[in-house]
């Protein structure tokens, strides 16, 4: 997602009024109270907030497929190797059975 998308989903936020209450706060101590300057450190910090959060949704996701893939991978193993027991076997029987000449 890009930045812009991101301060797009703050302002949608704040527009309806849903606001972080204790980042707010924290805009507006850091603002001197200046209520421009809190609108614009609110809206940076909230957007910073809100692309850690995706990154780190992002970070989990890729992490649990990649868990999901390996254990995949471990149950076919066995089947593999099995398959791979049987072709030994049948080529041993081949090489011992065949007619020597």
């Amino acid at each position: 997602m890009a930045a812009q998308q991101f301060f797009d989903l703050v302002a949608k936020e704040l527009e309806q009024g849903q606001l972080d209450r204790g980042l707010w706060a924290k805009a507006f101590a850091d603002a001197d109270g200046d209520d421009a300057r809190t609108r614009a450190l609110y809206l940076r910090a909230r957007a910073a907030r809100l692309e850690q959060d995706a990154l780190a949704t992002t970070r989990r996701e890729r992490a649990r497929h990649d868990a999901e893939q390996r254990a995949a991978m471990a149950q076919g193993r066995p089947i593999l190797f099995f398959v791979l027991a049987l072709i030994i076997i049948a080529l041993l029987a081949i090489w011992f059975l065949w007619p020597k000449t």
